[in-house]
């Protein structure tokens, strides 16, 4: 009797330790389920910075072209434009007139 009582013992820890190792087999594929997952997040995230970083690159050129434009805008703010010194020269000299404040 003894040795049919250790069978059942032994029968009832192998079927728990097929459900523990079943149990197991499912913990490690969700894991690597989540692995995959957070490799494509990752990926998707380095996209992401990719393109801001292309958006940040464009923005300091368009900045860059405003303050180049600005300079000028200011440099040129103190003359008349070319077509109105010259409507304003003399007609004998030809010569611009000096622009009045």
């Amino acid at each position: 009797m003894e040795t049919e009582e250790e069978l059942n013992q032994l029968r009832q820890l192998n079927e728990a330790l097929r459900e523990k190792a079943s149990l197991l087999e499912q913990q490690n594929r969700l894991l690597q389920e989540t692995v995959d997952s957070d490799k494509q997040l990752i990926s998707l995230q380095g996209q992401v910075i990719d393109r801001l970083q292309e958006q940040i690159t464009l923005l300091e050129q368009k900045v860059e072209a405003l303050e180049l434009q600005l300079r000028e805008d200011s440099l040129n703010s103190n003359l008349l434009s070319s077509s109105t010194r010259f409507s304003l020269s003399s007609p004998k000299t030809k010569q611009p007139l000096m622009a009045m404040p």
